[in-house]
């Protein structure tokens, strides 16, 4: 170059650099670091000297700078017009989309539509909140058509964008977990089995296969996945919990004990559901007393829990215990009496 820079300036431009350079390590590129960072670049080479052509030392001529500079305002005209501009307008309709309407949420829907009609980018993103919203329609509204608009018009692009990516993991995974939310898991088994056959070393969809192989019955077809995924991580508390949720659907109840014993130095944990669920599922009230137990004598003032435990003691054929219970809670929260009682009397007369 023909321009010395003095040492001052080279630590200047170095750290600038240093700095771009490791910021990327923890942080992704946007538009704004990409600015500042060919405006670092164009300063360096403005600072170098002459311009040199691929065909050696001569300098452009001026009319060659002119159609340069013209090809690239073109080119910079057409990549705003065919790429930015969509890309805001998708922006702007999820926006739309995820925003409140007057006209409610099928005017919402208009706007998930647009957005995914737009442009290529963004559609991803604009498919996955029209799966969010249809999970969210389906919790807050009995309206079944309403529910099932949603439903079909997630779906329908959901399977668009499958086709364009066929072997992205996370997709099939975004697909069979929306139909499980739906109670589909019949239809989301293929969709988790092949995002399992692209990533078959990811825990969690791993869990996702094995939880639902046991939502389809196939408890049986559980059970090696969550014993590989607790094996190859032994210290991983999720894998361990899942893997003793398997085994207490397959009513291997002495091994899940010890899985559980050997690192919580105790066979029953009070804050995992799905293992509660489990226990149930299989008709082990001795065990769903056992949590249930844990649950109150750690939230001795939570009268729900406490209620629950009753129901547990009903359940493991203990109806005074259940009795004494409801007693104890009618005691504590007085609003409960009419209900408590009204309980009592069900369990009292067996008809509960």
């Amino acid at each position: 170059k023909d321009r010395n820079f003095r040492v001052s300036e080279k630590a200047i431009l170095l750290g600038l650099l240093g700095g771009y350079f490791i910021h990327n390590i923890f942080v992704f590129d946007h538009l704004i670091s990409y600015i500042l960072f060919f405006s670092f670049l164009a300063y360096l080479h403005a600072s170098g000297g002459r311009e040199k052509s691929f065909l050696g030392e001569k300098t452009l001529s001026q009319m060659g700078n002119m159609i340069a500079g013209a090809i690239v305002i073109v080119v910079l005209v057409l990549t705003i017009w065919f790429v930015n501009v969509p890309a805001m307008q998708t922006a702007y309709a999820v926006i739309q989309a995820i925003s409140p309407q007057e006209g409610g949420p099928v005017e919402n829907l208009k706007w998930h539509k647009r957005a995914n009609e737009i442009n290529f980018i963004g559609r991803q993103e604009a498919t996955e909140q029209l799966l969010l919203a249809a999970e969210t329609v389906a919790r807050g509204t009995n309206d079944q058509e309403l529910r099932s608009t949603f439903f079909e018009a997630a779906r329908s692009e959901m399977l668009e964008e499958l086709e364009r990516n066929p072997n992205d993991a996370r997709t099939q995974v975004l697909m069979g977990s929306f139909l499980n939310n739906f109670n589909r898991t019949q239809e989301s088994l293929g969709y988790i089995e092949r995002a399992h056959e692209l990533s078959p070393m990811k825990q969690q969809i791993s869990f996702l296969l094995g939880l639902t192989h046991i939502a389809n019955g196939n408890e049986e077809k559980a059970l090696p996945l969550f014993k590989e995924a607790f094996e190859s991580a032994p210290q991983y508390e999720e894998a361990r919990q899942m893997y003793v949720v398997a085994l207490v659907y397959n009513r291997e109840f002495v091994l899940a004990d010890q899985v559980l014993a050997e690192y919580y130095g105790a066979d029953v944990l009070p804050n995992n559901q799905r293992l509660l669920q489990a226990y149930h599922s299989v008709g082990r009230f001795d065990k769903v007393v056992d949590i249930w137990e844990l649950r109150a004598n750690l939230n001795p003032q939570d009268a729900q829990t406490r209620v629950s435990l009753a129901a547990a003691y009903y359940q493991a054929g203990r109806p005074q215990e259940a009795i004494e219970i409801l007693r104890q809670v009618i005691a504590q929260v007085p609003s409960f009496k009419e209900q408590g009682e009204e309980l009592i009397r069900q369990i009292q007369a067996g008809t509960l």
